[in-house]
């Protein structure tokens, strides 16, 4: 009776613990990020094509601290990549997302996750600081700046062609929403920071997108 009894409680404890875990996450998506994170944010026009992924849906934890709002529109946008294994399901995808937050708040001591949004090898857009948040990716240029990264390693191989196009149209849905200034400016990290991000074989590749430019501004 006694074992019994235990297991119910741990199963109860375990049931109660999910799902305040889940109503915070609720509560946080509604009132914290309501304001930079508004579903009319998007809405997407481009026929559809992309998938945006939530903080709620792939299990974010909170900021440590309250948010800094970016100017906007954004006049910068920078391509990162991970640097971690690739992902190509919904699955490994959010579970890469959210080892990535881990580390940069358990190990970097940020107060979250830094990017502003990934994009996964199965071509979906997980939601980092979104839109209006500023993003501790790239030390003196986090202003302005909406930060883009392709989560997996690049040095060598070039991502997918459904994660390269997801990146373009997330721009030009940015561009679309005001969120990014029409004549801003694509980069690579590596050209504002000493990094290899997104690593040699996607920068080769961005250097061919619109609006990238060697001119740092």
């Amino acid at each position: 009776m006694v074992i019994v009894v235990s297991i119910l409680s741990g199963a109860l404890f375990g049931s109660l613990l999910t799902s305040a875990i889940y109503a915070r996450n609720r509560w946080y998506a509604n009132n914290q990020l309501s304001d930079h994170l508004s579903e009319t944010d998007f809405i997407s026009d481009v026929a559809g094509q992309l998938k945006f992924i939530s903080r709620n849906n792939w299990i974010a934890q909170p900021p440590e601290v309250v948010p800094i709002q970016l100017e906007l529109p954004s006049t910068r946008v920078i391509i990162a990549h991970t640097a971690t294994k690739n992902c190509s399901t919904l699955a490994s995808c959010n579970l890469v997302v959210r080892s990535i937050q881990a580390y940069h708040v358990e190990t970097l001591k940020m107060d979250d996750i830094s990017y502003n949004f990934l994009v996964g090898g199965n071509g979906n857009v997980y939601i980092g600081r979104g839109w209006n948040i500023q993003g501790k990716h790239t030390n003196g240029f986090n202003e302005k700046s909406i930060c883009i990264a392709f989560i997996g390693k690049f040095t060598d191989e070039a991502p997918p062609a459904r994660q390269l196009d997801a990146a373009q149209q997330l721009i030009k849905e940015g561009v679309s929403l005001k969120k990014i200034a029409d004549n801003y400016n694509l980069y690579g990290q590596r050209q504002l920071k000493a990094t290899e991000s997104p690593g040699q074989a996607l920068f080769e590749i961005i250097k061919t997108w619109d609006h990238w430019t060697a001119d740092i501004k």
